[in-house]
């Protein structure tokens, strides 16, 4: 009788063990977004796809010695600057120049008419580390942004490659510098920008506020969910209604793409100063049924409201049949796979000889006893054997390699 190995089951173990690994290796050498920026774009009417909204955030910590000048003057220190601009307000104009060049240079159709922007900048003063936290709001109006409009058979098409919006250097408007971070400083606090001045934290308080760099993240590495609640016959009954709409996102960590802040610091003797972004987060709402493309080096989305060719959906919303059926045979498919491969491996095994100790050399001993009237059957074997050479010499194929 021969009694089947743990060696199979092991194997398997090995398998599994290198598929983790893999997929470590894979979450290990992902690369982090560069810039922090959260983007909303709702391309579902006329009245919100002509005003998207990005908001820019940075945290920078700054840690001194009590007795600095740094510390003197941040010590209980408590300023708030803030304003919302319209488009009198004076420099909306020469910010609205600066991002059209910007997308001049990217090949972008997409025109910036005009622009709101609110601004928030607070410095909050400790006795050993003092935070200032920014808060930048860009609302600009955009137009041309719909390359072809929609025809039966023929899909419209929207340009989405403006949505890395980027402006370099000063921007000042209504007489505020609002993209570089180390303006503030310069203006309320000039004894902490004089030590700073030169130095690696000035390096990083130039960095642009106005930076949708990471949101460039090219959509087929963004999630798509389709919606087709409002027009499924159910779903109406309950009072929705209205058109399917097509949802693409950025910002969740996942194989390839890795999200995480932007964290950049640097040292002295006196002080260390932190700069902390939160990861780039984006979402776009496009009504009907959409898909991503290039046309000419340019990112689009072709939008219908009827299935396009190669769509995952039917007009019901729902999966087609043949994909349904082709999932549960790729499930099929492996498990045949598995099982031929564990019967190959019993086989293989069967012809290496003996993997247990056959029961002819063991005898059951009983261990367990008991008062009254209960009883129990329990016992243990133990190998037949008065260690003779004759014995030995039967069991020693049956037992592992370096038994005596």
């Amino acid at each position: 009788m021969i009694i089947m190995d743990i060696s199979i089951f092991m194997d398997i173990l090995y398998v599994k063990k290198i598929i983790l690994l893999s997929f470590l290796m894979v979450l290990s050498v992902s690369t982090a977004t560069a810039h922090a920026a959260q983007f909303l774009w709702d391309a579902r009417t006329e009245e919100t796809q002509l005003n998207p909204k990005i908001t820019f955030q940075r945290t920078i910590s700054l840690e001194y010695l009590p007795d600095s000048i740094v510390a003197k003057e941040l010590q209980g220190a408590q300023v708030t600057e803030y304003f919302l601009s319209d488009s009198s307000t004076n420099g909306i104009s020469e910010l609205v120049e600066k991002i059209n060049k910007h997308l001049e240079e990217h090949g972008s159709h997409v025109r910036v008419s005009d622009a709101v922007v609110e601004y928030t900048v607070t410095l909050t003063g400790r006795p050993t580390s003092a935070t200032v936290d920014y808060k930048l709001v860009l609302i600009p109006t955009i137009s041309d942004f719909l390359i072809r409009e929609y025809d039966i058979g023929s899909p419209a098409l929207l340009d989405v490659s403006w949505r890395s919006i980027r402006v370099s250097g000063p921007v000042m408007i209504g007489g505020i510098e609002i993209n570089l971070p180390v303006s503030f400083l310069q203006k309320h606090f000039p004894n902490t920008y004089n030590e700073l001045a030169g130095t690696g934290a000035e390096t990083i308080l130039l960095s642009n506020l106005l930076d949708a760099s990471g949101v460039g993240l090219p959509l087929a590495k963004w999630h798509s969910l389709f919606d087709p609640t409002p027009i499924i016959s159910d779903a109406q009954r309950f009072g929705f209604n209205g058109d399917i709409v097509t949802t693409y996102s950025m910002g969740e960590s996942r194989i390839g793409v890795s999200a995480k802040e932007k964290i950049s610091e640097t040292s002295s003797a006196d002080y260390k100063l932190t700069s902390i972004e939160a990861s780039d987060s984006a979402t776009i709402l496009v009504p009907g049924y959409a898909t991503p493309d290039i046309l000419l080096g340019i990112e689009v989305i072709g939008t219908s409201p009827n299935a396009l060719d190669g769509s995952q959906f039917n007009d019901q919303g729902q999966f087609p049949v043949f994909i349904i059926y082709g999932m549960t045979g790729i499930a099929a498919s492996g498990a045949v796979v598995f099982f031929w491969w564990s019967n190959k491996k019993a086989k293989h095994d069967e012809f290496l000889g003996q993997s247990g100790i056959d029961p002819a050399y063991l005898r059951g001993v009983q261990t367990s006893t008991a008062s009254g009237g209960y009883h129990t059957n329990r016992g243990e074997a133990h190998l037949i054997t008065n260690d003779s050479k004759t014995d030995a010499y039967k069991v020693r194929g049956t037992m592992p390699r370096d038994w005596k």
